[in-house]
């Protein structure tokens, strides 16, 4: 499982595998940096694949997440899978982006993620329900850098922590150590 499918995995089978890894092989098979949905964001995937437009009744994105990381979420490497889009990493509902996200309220192409000068940016793409970062609707196509644990939405129904490798592989060896289980 050294590569990460666009769609990603539960969290729980990225644990299994994470648990046996020291560091610098953590950092090595996973250079990150990832998207873990955020547990109870009511984010189930719909696939209907019609684009909706408007709002919905699903949870507030300016809402902190009430916990972080859980067992049943899906992980997503944010990296390269061969999109059109050199320099981008492209997130969207359709299965040629870097990320898949399969919502009905995610934009074919909903918005990607650069790496400039060591610093993480994200941009909508002119996305039909925006996105969010730590609640704040962005403006379409300008760049915002993104920090670990920062709350990505994509619409108003998905949202995801966002995590650099280190951080997640000390985040991971907390919750693994002294005998708890994720």
């Amino acid at each position: 499982m050294s590569a990460l499918p666009g769609e990603g995995v539960i969290l729980s089978e990225f644990w299994q595998k994470a648990r046996a890894l020291s560091r610098e092989s953590f950092l090595k098979e996973f250079p990150g940096p990832f998207l873990v949905e955020v547990a109870g964001s009511g984010a189930p995937e719909v696939r209907d694949f019609k684009t909706f437009h408007g709002e919905t009744a699903f949870p507030n994105p300016l809402e902190p997440p009430a916990s972080g990381l859980d067992a049943t979420s899906r992980i997503r490497a944010v990296a390269k899978r061969g999109s059109l889009f050199p320099g981008k990493i492209t997130v969207g509902r359709s299965g040629n982006n870097d990320v898949v996200v399969l919502n009905a309220r995610v934009s074919k192409l909903q918005a990607y993620f650069t790496l400039e000068n060591g610093t993480h940016g994200l941009v909508d793409a002119e996305s039909s329900n925006g996105t969010f970062l730590n609640g704040e609707k962005l403006k379409a196509l300008v760049r915002h850098p993104v920090r670990d644990t920062d709350v990505i939405g994509f619409g108003t129904q998905t949202r995801f922590l966002f995590w650099t490798a280190e951080r997640l592989h000390e985040k991971t060896k907390a919750l693994l150590g002294g005998g708890r289980r994720p």
